[in-house]
């Protein structure tokens, strides 16, 4: 499940940037906007490759993620009758892939940042 997942996450990220990316150019955003809107997704790329391949996070105490959104593993801690406790490890089949197509959503979210900013600011001088 997780492989198609990631790769319906990765088709719809890519398929948002390159309209995203068409409208801005249709809209003619000038030298200043494609600076703006390059460094944004600069900080996109990073802060998805952050998220994607380094992150880990708790949710309850006995459970950890790693990988956001669409965690690429997770370890959960398992209590047996004998009142023994062990970390189990739960990898996805292709947790690189995950981790990349959690990448590529984060550089999506970073343009779609961009061309809700640049729509408001031409929203506001066309009133």
């Amino acid at each position: 499940m997780a492989p198609l997942l990631a790769l319906v996450e990765f088709v719809v990220s890519v398929t948002v940037v390159v309209l995203v990316l068409q409208s801005l150019y249709a809209r003619k955003l000038s030298a200043a906007g494609w600076m703006y809107a390059t460094i944004i997704a600069v900080f996109g790329v990073i802060l998805g490759v952050c998220l994607g391949f380094y992150f880990s996070y708790n949710p309850a105490p006995e459970v950890t993620l790693y990988s956001f959104p669409i965690p690429a593993g997770w370890k959960v801690l398992e209590t047996y009758k004998d009142g023994s406790e062990q970390w189990v490890d739960f990898i996805t089949p292709v947790p690189l892939m995950v981790a990349a197509a959690n990448t590529c959503l984060i550089f999506s979210i970073s343009i779609v940042v961009v061309w809700l900013s640049h729509w408001l600011v031409t929203r506001k001088s066309n009133d």
